[in-house]
């Protein structure tokens, strides 16, 4: 009995050092990422329990270090775990933007406008929206540039599928003709 009390007593201990032992790491992770040092921060950040503020940091840290696929990733598993986290989302759409991805970018500013929507207080809000708004422009932007790009490579099939056999045809009639003045 004294044994089991024991252990409940040294896991209770270890438990509440926990807290202030995550609370230093994250701290000592961010003063890492805003001294410059990505990896510092990534590194530190395998101190700090899963989670939000855990997520936050690696998003932050892999998208400076301008590695913005896992940038992404790890805002959305922040996002998955707290989806009323405005700095997730934001970075989720940065990370999509960056990365030309249309369609995951307008999922992930859906995602920013409703953690805005819950989350920030309403003095704040609108500076919120107006960034929301400006990287919904960038989409609109990143969209008609998609479908430009579908439009152009439509075109250059067509021209193919009717030139193609034309030229061929031309190549064929020269060479013909060629093969015709060598034979005489």
């Amino acid at each position: 009995m004294q044994l089991a009390a024991l252990v409940l007593f040294v896991g209770a201990a270890h438990g509440a050092q926990d807290v202030p032992d995550a609370e230093a790491a994250l701290r000592a992770a961010w003063a890492e990422l805003n001294d410059g040092r990505f990896v510092g921060a990534l590194e530190r950040a395998e101190q700090v329990p899963a989670g939000a503020p855990r997520c936050e940091l690696e998003a932050e840290a892999l998208y400076l270090g301008r590695r913005f696929e896992a940038a992404r990733a790890a805002a959305r598993a922040g996002l998955a775990a707290n989806p009323d986290q405005p700095r997730l989302a934001l970075r989720a759409l940065q990370a999509s933007l960056w990365l030309g991805s249309a369609a995951s970018a307008r999922n992930d500013h859906a995602a920013l406008e409703r953690a805005v929507d819950r989350a920030v207080e309403p003095e704040h809000r609108e500076a919120w929206q107006a960034l929301g708004r400006q990287h919904g422009a960038e989409i609109e932007a990143l969209e008609r540039r998609g479908q430009s790009l579908e439009h152009a490579r439509r075109r250059v099939a067509w021209l193919v599928g009717v030139l193609g056999p034309v030229a061929l045809a031309l190549l064929g009639l020269a060479l013909r003709a060629s093969l015709a003045g060598r034979a005489r």
